[in-house]
């Protein structure tokens, strides 16, 4: 989905019951982008104001009217072919990793193991010119040497020719624990065409697990967690989490941050950590101004938070998406240290 007005990386601990009873607020469609960003509106006026005064202090009015359309031209024109150039060309190629750090894991002492992760998510190919694309993360990915990669979803915008010839280099992903995978709202064709078990075909053929509300243990002390998409209806935590061990420490991946809102407080359903995209980070996003939209419910595009079912990371995704501003491609990484 493309969103205009993006997120801003914060912790925080994250009040849920906030989120059920006011969402969004503000009066009209500018009503939570005046609420939220009061003082650089403000400012932006204040400026506006100066530069009149300045043009009508020593000029004839007529002449002051002229100088006023001609910056107001400057201020407008050029700063906009900017932002193109760099929404089209600068930030969707500019792929770098987001290192979120160490996430630690209670074992009572008696594992001292690390696990790195990989998570890359929002993908959204196009055509084949998106091959090249994906190589590049495949390659960047591999360099981090992670033990194991998760893919979040949101394979495809539609249904491009040649999908299994886009994605063939993700056979090529190295990792000891396995690829797993779960599906986004655009892959089940929400919207769209739902080709769903087109994906799951071609990634099963590169070795990659597409998981369907279920669990596994690809490594000892290591509880794998997927939840299918929120969009498509086939959420489903009761299904998810039944049967899950009670020791070990559980990594849960989905498309949409909002199954966290599935499970209201007191929060049945926990995790070490939840991992999740969907957002696109905001794609498109003002700079100096705080984000007023927001696709998810919980209001939040990307970051690293704390909710009362565990750590949660949302990525802005690995996708060029044609045009991106001030948000850019990534690949997710953090470590669970065992203590």
């Amino acid at each position: 989905m493309i969103l205009f007005f993006g997120g801003r990386r914060e912790t925080d601990t994250i009040k849920m019951e906030v989120f059920w009873n006011n969402l969004h607020g503000g009066i009209g469609p500018l009503g939570p982008f005046l609420k939220s960003n009061i003082v650089p509106v403000i400012v932006v006026l204040i400026l506006f104001g100066i530069l009149i005064y300045l043009q009508f202090k020593n000029k004839k009015p007529k002449d002051a009217i002229i100088s006023c359309i001609a910056w107001l031209i400057r201020l407008t024109v050029y700063p906009v072919l900017l932002a193109l150039s760099l929404g089209l060309f600068f930030f969707p190629n500019y792929l770098r990793v987001w290192n979120a750090g160490v996430i630690p894991a209670d074992s009572g002492g008696k594992d001292k193991r690390e696990i790195v992760v990989a998570f890359m998510t929002d993908f959204h190919v196009m055509d084949k010119k998106d091959k090249r694309w994906i190589r590049k993360l495949v390659d960047k990915t591999n360099g981090l040497k992670p033990d194991m990669v998760l893919l979040g979803g949101d394979y495809v915008f539609e249904d491009p020719e040649d999908l299994a010839d886009i994605y063939e280099p993700f056979k090529d992903l190295k990792a000891p624990l396995g690829v797993y995978a779960v599906l986004g709202n655009h892959d089940y064709g929400f919207p769209g065409k739902d080709i769903s078990k087109k994906i799951e075909k071609i990634f099963d053929g590169y070795g990659i697990k597409v998981l369907h509300n279920e669990w596994m243990e690809p490594a000892r002390n290591l509880v794998l967690i997927g939840i299918d998409d929120l969009w498509s209806g086939r959420c489903d935590h009761e299904k998810t989490f039944k049967n899950v061990p009670g020791d070990g420490f559980r990594l849960v991946f989905s498309h949409n941050p909002d199954v966290l809102l599935r499970d209201p407080p007191p929060c049945k359903y926990k995790a070490g950590v939840w991992v999740f995209g969907h957002s696109h980070g905001g794609q498109v996003k003002a700079p100096f101004f705080h984000p007023s939209y927001f696709v998810t419910r919980l209001n939040i595009n990307w970051g690293e938070f704390d909710f009362p079912q565990g750590k949660v990371l949302i990525s802005q995704g690995a996708g060029q998406l044609r045009f991106r501003f001030f948000t850019n491609p990534e690949i997710l990484m953090f470590r669970i240290k065992y203590q």
